[in-house]
């Protein structure tokens, strides 16, 4: 009988924690992290799963793993048929047993899961035009409507519930209007944009939001960092140029949240933003797609400015049919990512 209590009490042990190399997923399904700094050195890809399969996602991942990265980002956007989900979803979601499959995928094979969900801008990927009483314009809700917050924050645990993600990516990328551009593309005439004040009302409520819950916030750093602060970088890329939003925006985002900083066709070896957002308390995760020089000058100067990793997005290659230059990518970045930010055990 003592034998039998021994053989129990091990395969307890074993069900309580699976401590894989560098991941450990608890008996509930968790990926089990006792501090943020277990997410570093980040070595992330970034999915679109738009209009791809399961199958498609899978093979990504096959290249993902085989490239050396740690983390695999899924954008959800309207592509997964969640129970509370608000808004249209797209004539090729997923179901939420699909998406499970996945990521349970992703953990087997030794990453960690990050969803990344279309909060605040992107609106036709959520909430409009489903909720057109919620919105300030047709790309942005507005967040002083209460109601936003009962049916985001139900879809929010609908995704922790099914997924258990230590972190979760909350978009805010974009904010319609900050270009003539962005007017034209993503508003109807005579529409206004968001103001700064209820952009950070809006950073600030989901933040405490998943904090409450345990969960890890990351979010897109464009609207933070503008023209003027940093004159050198390829101003595409800089958003944050209307009143309040900027550096006057970042000084007052939560420093715990971790900031991912995009770039995608800067040809300049230096990306100061990158430096300044880190000297004042954020985790930064430089952001890349297709561009090798950027790739590559980018996790330079990030890996020596101390940040956190980086990120490469595939963004809608895979849709568009460029499997190839998807896998070079993946292959190329992987090997920079791996130089400039290693695991730290080989370090």
């Amino acid at each position: 009988m003592n034998r039998l209590y021994k053989s129990l009490y091990f395969i307890l042990i074993f069900l309580v924690t699976f401590q894989s190399e560098g991941l450990a997923i608890s008996f509930n399904g968790y990926e089990s992290i006792k501090s943020k700094d277990e997410l570093y050195p980040l070595r992330a890809m970034h999915i679109v799963i738009k209009k791809l399969t399961p199958k498609a996602v899978k093979k990504i991942i096959d290249h993902a793993s085989e490239a050396k990265f740690n983390t695999v980002i899924l954008s959800l956007k309207n592509d997964v048929k969640f129970k509370t989900f608000p808004g249209y979803y797209d004539n090729c979601a997923w179901s939420v047993d699909q998406l499970k499959e996945v990521v349970q995928y992703i953990r087997k094979k030794d990453m960690r899961f990050v969803p990344e969900i279309k909060l605040l801008t992107h609106q036709n990927l959520l909430m409009y035009p489903m909720y057109e009483e919620y919105m300030y314009n047709k790309s942005t809700y507005n967040p002083l409507f209460e109601e936003v917050y009962v049916l985001l924050y139900r879809y929010i645990d609908e995704i922790i519930d099914a997924l258990k993600p230590v972190c979760i990516h909350i978009g805010h990328d974009e904010v319609a209007g900050f270009s003539k551009y962005s007017q034209k593309k993503w508003m109807n005439k005579g529409e206004a944009m968001l103001p700064a004040d209820l952009f950070l009302k809006d950073v600030i409520s989901i933040y405490e939001y998943l904090s409450s819950k345990g969960i890890y916030v990351m979010m897109w750093g464009d609207m933070l960092i503008s023209h003027d602060e940093f004159p050198v970088m390829n101003h595409k890329h800089l958003h944050g140029n209307i009143l309040g939003y900027g550096k006057t925006l970042r000084d007052k985002i939560p420093k715990d949240i971790i900031i991912c900083d995009w770039h995608y066709k800067d040809t300049q070896k230096e990306f100061p933003s990158t430096k300044k957002m880190i000297s004042e308390g954020f985790d930064v995760i430089g952001t890349v797609w297709r561009k090798k020089d950027t790739i590559n000058n980018f996790a330079i100067y990030s890996s020596a400015s101390k940040a956190n990793g980086m990120i490469v997005g595939l963004f809608y290659l895979p849709r568009w049919g460029e499997w190839q230059e998807a896998y070079d990518i993946i292959k190329y970045s992987g090997e920079i990512f791996d130089e400039y930010y290693p695991d730290k055990k080989n370090k």
